[in-house]
């Protein structure tokens, strides 16, 4: 072992890492580095074998190691972060529970070797430039020599030629941080404006308005589908306002040179989905979140934050507006107004009401009541369109035996197989295990298997049945269909799972079904209720917009919850007043926050055994702590889990996330793995 060293003569720096463990490391600075380095550089350091980009945090003036101290190998081609960014990292680690270096991480994108010599110089014009090209791509405070490529389309052999023949001079790029915004901060503001053509209208005012004040704008969207619409709105709208346009289908290299682009200020209007946060947009005014409720705006690895809270946080630290675009609010986003952190603004466009028939229909004895079928059969006649939908995927929930009760499980998560008839398999929603279901009944030999509950191929094998000869599309899964297999105007019925809920479909539909209510309100989770109610609300606001005569939603229930059809059928104001109370009662999200932490392994002892100790420790400093439970979160990698849920209030953030990395140091600890999902 090497002995102990005292390192206080020696230049060191604290640099956070993208790890998932919540601590820093140390190393120490070489001679031609020495002094130059601040707080927020970004540097490339040695971990194990493997080199990565950190950022310095600290310059600890002693240290005792057990171990010799790496040296820094060098600065890495992107602009130091300000201390504005620091703290908007800071924020986003504690609200994710994840450890600094990984959320730090997502301020700097990857450079790969072929274009890190690119990135670190720096081109400026000469004298003779314009007689060589196009000065437009030049200007006279120089630009990155990566962008300049990207942008006149030259070979490093050609840069070299106008080099030497004096048609440009280059210089080491300075990667100088963002200067602290001093924006005006405004109450952010929540927007009612459900209809495309509405928020064209709104978007075009922004942009208008940002362009006469030379104000740099962020638009945010929830998913592709949505940026796509956004993106030909913006260039043929204001084909000449720079447009810079960002989303994870990208290269590395076009991911890098973008971000270049923000950050030497080279664009008016920066659009994407949620990772352009991280954008060195310090310089950006106007913020506009569209539809900040939807999952997409809801990182789905580590580190697991929420597009809304943390553009709150950079109007915080930066000041300047934020403007959130719904359709209709969601339990999080009345929480927010009824504490007055967001200003309710009127619809932009008063659209004029659609009156909309609501039915309830009490007997379930078939898929297809005969209500329903009246009320279809009308919608049919009259050349319109009619959508149903269904809660599950596949043809039934489950399949099993009518004479002995046996139903099929999965043997991993204990949980029924769902039934696809049309592919003749049965299919694990947990963890995706797949099988072949057996003629005969495997416990008693009955010929009776029989799908229990109601799925999208069996509602549109009924569908056809009661209605031979009229077009059913089948809408199942994200993006499940294409608007094009609808031949809108000659009587057609669309049966799917959430991607019926478009707008561009309800908008020309003349009926709107919820097959089954007891099928969403039952589900275990205390979330249920208040996503499939504010689903619904977009749902009616959408209904029947763009064709003539009444159009009707139909809710199918049986009469025991007949009560939780009037909590759908109620108003906002009556439901999330309801709801609140409730939440505030129980210590649940919005107005408290929850943390499950989730252990995962074969070792079902070791699982326990950590989840227990931290359990003891939390509950010591006071924590409202549940568990260990069993866990569906990562069944899909084929490993059983298990949890503890944590409730906490905002104000007790800081300690518990100190006290979550004291017992969780790393993610990885005894052949267990750590995973922090907050609500």
């Amino acid at each position: 072992m090497i002995s102990p060293r005292s390192s206080s003569s020696e230049p060191l720096v604290e640099v956070a890492v993208p790890l998932p463990v919540f601590q820093s490391f140390t190393y120490r600075l070489p001679d031609d580095m020495a002094g130059s380095v601040r707080e927020g550089d970004v540097v490339e350091v040695t971990v194990g074998k493997k080199l990565t980009r950190g950022c310095v945090i600290g310059f600890p003036d002693r240290v005792q190691q057990t171990f010799t101290i790496k040296n820094v190998v060098g600065r890495y081609p992107w602009r130091s972060l300000a201390p504005w960014q620091l703290s908007l990292a800071r924020s986003v680690a504690m609200d994710s529970f994840s450890p600094f270096g990984e959320t730090l991480s997502l301020f700097i994108p990857s450079v790969n070797a072929p274009w890190r010599q690119d990135a670190q110089t720096r081109v400026f014009p000469t004298e003779t430039t314009c007689q060589e090209m196009n000065e437009s791509l030049l200007p006279v405070s120089g630009t990155n020599l990566l962008l300049f490529r990207e942008a006149a389309g030259v070979s490093r052999t050609r840069i070299a030629t106008l080099i030497n023949r004096n048609t440009l001079r280059v210089e080491p790029e300075s990667f100088d941080p963002l200067p602290l915004p001093t924006f005006p901060r405004e109450i952010p503001r929540w927007w009612k404006i459900p209809f495309r053509e509405e928020r064209e209208v709104f978007l075009g005012d922004r942009i208008n308005e940002s362009i006469r004040k030379s104000q740099k704008m962020v638009v945010i969207f929830p998913d592709r589908h949505s940026l796509s619409w956004g993106q030909h709105f913006l260039t043929e709208k204001f084909p000449t306002v720079k447009l810079v346009v960002f989303h994870g289908k990208q290269t590395p290299r076009q991911r890098f040179v973008l971000a270049k682009r923000v950050e030497e200020g080279d664009y008016q209007v920066l659009a994407g989905t949620h990772p352009v946060l991280f954008f060195p947009v310090g310089e950006s005014y106007n913020h506009i979140v569209f539809d900040p409720e939807e999952r997409g705006h809801f990182s789905d690895r580590s580190p697991r934050y929420s597009s809304l809270r943390v553009l709150l946080e950079k109007i915080r630290l930066t000041g300047g507006r934020l403007d959130a675009v719904g359709v209709a609010p969601d339990i999080t986003m009345a929480h927010y107004l009824s504490e007055g952190r967001f200003r309710v603004e009127k619809t932009f466009i008063q659209a004029k009401a659609k009156r909309v028939n609501t039915i309830l229909q009490g007997e379930l004895k078939k898929p297809l009541t005969l209500a329903l079928r009246k009320e279809m059969a009308q919608v049919i006649s009259r050349q319109g369109t009619a959508v149903l939908w269904v809660q599950k995927k596949g043809y039934s929930p489950a399949l099993g035996c009518r004479d002995c009760g046996f139903f099929y499980m999965c043997p991993h998560c204990e949980v029924a197989y769902r039934y696809y008839k049309n592919k003749s398999v049965l299919n694990c929603s947990l963890c995706g295990r797949e099988c072949l279901s057996d003629d005969r009944c495997p416990s008693c030999g009955g010929a009776w298997l029989t799908p229990w509950g109601q799925g999208v191929e069996r509602m549109v094998h009924e569908v056809r049945r009661s209605f031979p000869g009229t077009k059913v599309v089948q809408a199942e899964g994200e993006g499940g269909f294409s608007e094009k297999e609808i031949p809108f105007g000659t009587g057609v019925i669309v049966v799917g799972t959430e991607a019926v809920l478009r707008e561009t479909l309800l908008r020309r539909s003349l009926l709107f079904a919820v097959i089954s209510l007891e099928e969403w309100v039952v589900l275990p989770d205390y979330r249920v209720k208040s996503i499939f109610y504010q689903k619904i609300r977009k749902a009616l606001t959408w209904l029947g917009r763009d064709v003539k005569g009444e159009a009707v939603f139909f809710i199918q229930v049986s009469p025991h919850y007949h009560h939780e059809a009037d909590n759908v059928l109620s108003s906002p104001g009556e439901f999330f007043m309801k709801e609140l109370t409730h939440r505030k009662h129980l210590q649940y999200p919005p107005v408290f926050s929850i943390l499950r932490v989730v252990a995962t392994g074969r070792n079902s002892d070791a699982r326990q055994r950590v989840l227990r100790k931290a359990r003891k420790s939390l509950e010591n400093d006071g924590f409202r702590v549940f568990g260990p439970l069993p866990s569906a979160g990562t069944r899909r990698e084929g490993v059983f889990s298990d949890e503890l849920v944590i409730q906490y209030a905002h104000q007790s953030l800081e300690k518990l996330y100190s006290l979550v990395a004291s017992a969780f140091p790393a993610r990885r600890v005894t052949g267990i793995r750590i995973d922090f999902e907050p609500d």
